[in-house]
This record gives structure tokens, sequence and C-alpha cells, in this order.
């Protein structure tokens, strides 16, 4: 059984407004509405600037979802009068961080806009990290690649706890900077992965271990880490397929799935 809630421009605006608010700045938010009764569609948001007018007993269960990071369904007390209200979860936008703008590049960010992500692309040669080869890209930095490392303002500034980061760049120096960087940040991102070998990429770490002057190598900690080779197994032999395999690892990551086939999960819920 299902149900719709059909309203009017009037009430539906400022829903939408906030949706997109909360799209465009990259941040969570909750939105808890009346499900029944005469205050039925009546809403408050946490998250964003308020945009309602109602309770703190409404307001209140908006805030609960965010802070606990999911969906919540109860019934609370609305002006005097206990009702059922739904509120609705909504993560940041995640963003996808491109470390390498070579014509492998491209496929990578058109797929990852078709899924409504924020993409940047980085890259140490400015020849490489314009507009014009990227345009689809909601930004494009080019890297002071020698600042990467220590305490430099907007060196690699914006990210978020849900981004992932594909390091791409096919130069040995870039790879090992740009993976100290991320290595080192205080707040772990949920996806990185390297392109190439994992033999190529323990040869990054121990020059990373070297940028960060650690006396040893932590290399199978960081392995268990990053996604290296990124990707998922998916007979990958192009830049556009190595593209979805990437995507496609980097949504599993996001959401913690399977990645198995549906028809195997069905399959085995149907028999439990």
């Amino acid at each position: 059984m299902v149900f719709l809630l059909l309203e009017r421009r009037a009430t539906a605006g400022p829903l939408l407004a906030a949706l997109e608010h909360a799209f465009e700045r990259r941040t969570a938010m909750a939105v808890a509405t009346v499900l029944e009764g005469e205050h039925l569609g009546h809403r408050a948001f946490a998250g964003l600037e308020d945009r309602s007018d109602n309770g703190d007993s409404l307001r209140g269960l908006a805030e609960a979802a965010l802070a606990g990071g999911e969906s919540l369904e109860k019934r609370i007390p609305v002006e005097g009068t206990e009702v059922r209200v739904w509120a609705d979860f909504r993560p940041a936008r995640p963003g996808l961080w491109i470390f390498g703008a070579g014509d492998d590049a491209q496929p990578l960010v058109r797929m990852a806009k078709e899924l409504g992500w924020f993409v940047t692309v980085a890259d140490g040669r400015s020849h490489l990290a314009t507009r014009a080869r990227f345009p689809l890209a909601d930004e494009v930095r080019v890297l002071p690649v020698s600042e990467l490392l220590g305490e430099q303002a907007g060196v690699l500034d914006g990210f978020h706890a849900r981004d992932a980061a594909a390091i791409m760049t096919h130069s040995f120096d870039q790879d090992a900077r740009i993976l100290a960087s991320l290595l080192d940040m205080d707040t772990p991102l949920t996806y990185i992965g390297v392109l190439g070998t994992q033999r190529r990429t323990r040869e990054v770490l121990a020059e990373v271990a070297r940028l960060l002057n650690l006396p040893e190598v932590p290399a199978e900690r960081w392995l268990a880490q990053l996604h290296s080779p990124m990707g998922l197994d998916l007979g990958a032999d192009s830049p556009e397929t190595i593209a979805l395999c990437v995507v496609a690892e980097i949504q599993k990551s996001l959401v913690a799935a399977t990645g198995l086939p549906l028809r195997e999960m069905r399959g085995a819920a149907s028999s439990s």
C-alpha cells in the first residue's frame, strides 16, 4: 500500500527550495512532515535555516533524524494533537575529486555528473586542468604540487566526509604527494582509489612514507584504506568502461552495498 501526499505550490515551494539549497551547498538536511490530521503537510526543517513556523516537537523530530543520520517515523503531538510524522533524512550530496586531468578522466567526469555528484578535477599540469577540457566539472583546479604537504590553506580545501577521490595523474610524484595529503587528513574520505597495479601503489606508498617522515612504511594499513587497483571487475578495456568500473565501486562504497547481482540478492531473500 502506497500513500501519496499531493501539495499545492504554497506548501511544496518551500520544500523544493530547501532541497535545492541543500543540494547546491552540499549540506545534509532533514524535513519532518505531518502525514495526517488537520495539520497534514505541515513541516519543519533541520540542517538549514529554519523555513517554517511550526512547533518545537516537529522541529525536534527533524533534528533527531539529522543527528542520527537516518529517517524516522513517529507519532508526536503537534499543536495538542498526536499525529503521524515522517522525518526524512537527506545526506549531503557526495563529491568526487578526480586527481588527474588526462583524457581518461573525461568519461569519469561525465558519469559522475549523471549521478548528481559534485565533481572536482585537479592536476598539477595547467595545460590539462582547463575548463575547456572539462566543461561539466563543478571545479577545475591547477594544483601547486610542491605545496600539497603541510598547512597551506586552500590547496586541498572543500572536502566532505562522504567524498571520494580517484588518483589517476599517471605521474609518480603527483600521485605520491596527493596520496600523502589524503592519508594525512584528519577526516578520512569514504573512498580513495588509485589507478594502476597494486605493485605500483606499494611503490607510491613507500614514497608517501618518505614524504611524511615516517620511519617505517605502514603499507598494509594504508592498503586497507585504499582501493587499488580501483574499480570493480567488469572487464574494462577502454577509458569509458574503466570509468564505469570506478563509478560503480564508489557508489557501492557510498551506500555500503554488496555489489552482487540483484537476482542473487532477491533469490536469497525469497528463500530465507
